[in-house]
């Protein structure tokens, strides 16, 4: 199963970490996987809670607002692991980063060269400079015109290193890094959660942010990410709403069979009539909480719920693992 984005590197690792955290604004999330003869198997985990403003991810500017905290955080949960792992996963916020859908007629068949009409088609809409920009991409879709489109992020190297650094800081070393969202999509594949064909939803409300994206067969067509406004109790409604107005204009979208929501927003789904009633009139799919599937040992008593909650940093390990087994 190919990955809807291969990840952001500062180091290619070899072999994959068995460890992942993610750092969000509300949290640091750890989880160490294993593999056995039956699949992949939670053996620990870990959580750490941040104070408001503590992280305020953005594009343009800085992320970790106070630095001494974040990464005792980050070495809270790391101590609680049964080995301090030297090398991990890192998972961040989608809003960190830029993702674009890159379409080209024509593919260039060497990998500098289409690197570099990459980074031009993408540099003319860029919030900053290309020179100061980490640029990872995956092929896409295929486009009907012919060509394809390519799935790209961007994210300025003093946003990564911000992040980098706290792990740093806590005895660590980043030697992946990749957003929440896509680490989200490749757990639920990888571990069967969807299907191969047909369009999906992902609705992923995270702390600060929501991202909504829709993936065909295994290609992703259509990502958002918005700042949530705490003041705007319908931003979420609004940006369901918009994106399957585009999926259905746009998109040349026929029907989505299945709706998948991160566990960050259980909590106000039962309360957010107007989104729900959105994805009924709208779409008419069920809507399944998305639990990667993977088994929990005995010395790792973990509930689905909480479970659901690691579901970036185990989705970034079950990725790493698919592509080297």
């Amino acid at each position: 199963m190919k990955s809807v984005l291969r990840s952001i590197r500062s180091v290619v690792s070899t072999p994959s970490p068995r460890a992942a955290i993610e750092i969000a604004p509300d949290g640091v999330r750890a989880v160490v996987l294993s593999w056995t003869r039956t699949g992949p198997v939670v053996v620990a985990h870990a959580t750490a809670s941040l104070p408001e403003g503590a992280i305020v991810p953005s594009v343009t500017s800085t992320n970790i607002a106070n630095r001494p905290i974040v990464s005792e955080a980050v070495r809270a949960v790391l101590d609680q692991l049964p080995s301090r792992p030297r090398k991990i996963g890192l998972a961040i916020p989608d809003c960190a980063a830029t993702v674009s859908l890159v379409s080209l007629k024509h593919v260039p068949t060497r990998k500098r060269d289409l690197e570099e009409l990459i980074r031009w088609k993408v540099g003319r809409v860029s919030p900053f400079s290309p020179e100061d920009t980490q640029i990872a991409f995956t092929p896409g879709a295929l486009i009907p015109e012919g060509g394809r489109e390519f799935v790209v992020v961007m994210i300025r190297r003093d946003v990564s290193m911000e992040y980098e650094a706290v792990c740093v800081d806590a005895g660590t070393h980043a030697g992946i890094l990749d957003l929440a969202s896509f680490s989200l999509i490749n757990a639920l594949f990888v571990a069967g959660r969807v299907g191969q064909s047909g369009d999906w939803l992902l609705i992923h409300e995270a702390s600060r942010y929501h991202t909504l994206a829709i993936i065909r067969g295994e290609d992703l067509i259509f990502f958002r990410t918005r700042a949530s406004n705490p003041e705007g109790k319908d931003s979420l409604a609004d940006l369901v709403h918009q994106s399957v107005m585009y999926y259905e204009d746009r998109l040349r979208g026929t029907g989505i069979n299945l709706t998948v929501l991160a566990e960050q927003s259980v909590g106000d789904w039962e309360a957010n009539v107007i989104v729900r009633e959105i994805l009924n009139d709208r779409i008419g799919t069920p809507v399944e909480i998305a639990i990667p599937g993977v088994a929990v040992s005995e010395s790792s008593i973990l509930k689905q719920r909480s479970l659901a909650k690691l579901a970036a940093p185990v989705g970034l390990l079950l990725r790493e693992r698919s592509f080297v087994s």
